[in-house]
């Protein structure tokens, strides 16, 4: 179902918008994209015009590369294929690009319109501007994903709870995460992140949320050193860094951290690593179609 943020009753769409029967919210469509909290126009920790730096390192960048196929099995091991999924918070839309040719019915939110234009440029049909905090649909989806999102809300438990609620009965919560509380440095703070978790901390706020863990792991091991030394170097250097640098890489340097990080993946398939510089969790609401055991 697709709600009301005001009163909750069932939208209606019409021809370039989203209608309420009720109270006569509307939901404008612009370029594609569903417009339901236009209002919003800054968020202190997220800055729209980095968007394209962003958009260019997503192709090249080993972390966002390697995660990316990270992502990509852990979707493949839980969910069926042409399950629908909601992406939160998705940005330039290269993870749901990514996910649309993999045979999911991919859905995507960001909390701007800059955001979504990006995802409509790489062929991208639902897109949906709206704040997690109200969400407008309600056991709508297969499964709902937040790929480094959470550490960015002051109030993850709520920002679980609403995403929990937009899936369907048996659907899937799949999140990522930065980990390991002793890796906090400059670049967290100046990315906006409230926390880093550990598999303890991610399980209690699942816990909490009243969801079932199907799966809890740390990936991005290999990399555990190199952000040792980005916090020790942010430390001795606390303003040597500005966010376009943090965002460049040696070439070289670049492949062998992705060749490195692939390896990784392929040796824990089985045996997950005890530590590493994310975490993914996987929840699920209850049992029901759709959904792989």
């Amino acid at each position: 179902m697709i709600l009301c943020p005001g009163c909750k009753t069932s939208l209606v769409q019409a021809h370039e918008e989203w209608q309420c029967p009720n109270c006569g919210y509307r939901a404008l469509i612009h370029d594609t994209i569903v417009e339901f909290h236009p209002d919003i126009s800054h968020y202190d920790d997220y800055r729209p015009e980095d968007l394209s730096l962003l958009n260019s390192a997503e192709e090249k960048h080993f972390w966002f590369r390697s995660r990316r196929i990270f992502i990509a099995k852990l979707l493949k091991k839980h969910l069926a294929e042409n399950s629908s999924l909601l992406e939160i918070g998705a940005g330039t839309g290269d993870i749901a690009k990514m996910l649309s040719e993999m045979d999911f019915e991919v859905s995507v939110n960001d909390l701007y319109s800059s955001g979504l234009r990006y995802a409509s440029g790489k062929g991208l049909q639902r897109l949906y501007q709206f704040d997690l905090a109200a969400p407008p649909f309600r056991e709508h989806f297969d499964a709902v994903t937040l790929f480094d999102v959470i550490e960015h809300i002051e109030d993850d438990l709520s920002a679980v709870k609403n995403a929990a609620s937009m899936v369907k009965p048996g659907g899937l919560i799949i999140v990522t995460v930065p980990a390991h509380p002793s890796l906090w440095c400059s670049e967290d703070r100046d990315a906006g992140h409230k926390r880093r978790y550990t598999l303890k901390t991610i399980k209690a706020l699942f816990d909490n949320a009243g969801l079932v863990i199907l799966e809890a792991r740390h990936f991005f091991s290999a990399v555990m050193p190199l952000l040792y030394i980005r916090k020790l170097a942010g430390l001795i250097h606390p303003d040597s860094k500005n966010k376009k640098n943090e965002i460049r890489i040696n070439p070289l340097i670049n492949s062998i951290l992705y060749s490195t990080t692939i390896a990784e993946f392929f040796l824990t398939q089985r045996a997950a690593p005890r530590f590493g510089g994310s975490i993914a969790c996987v929840a699920q609401k209850s049992t029901g179609e759709g959904i792989k055991p």
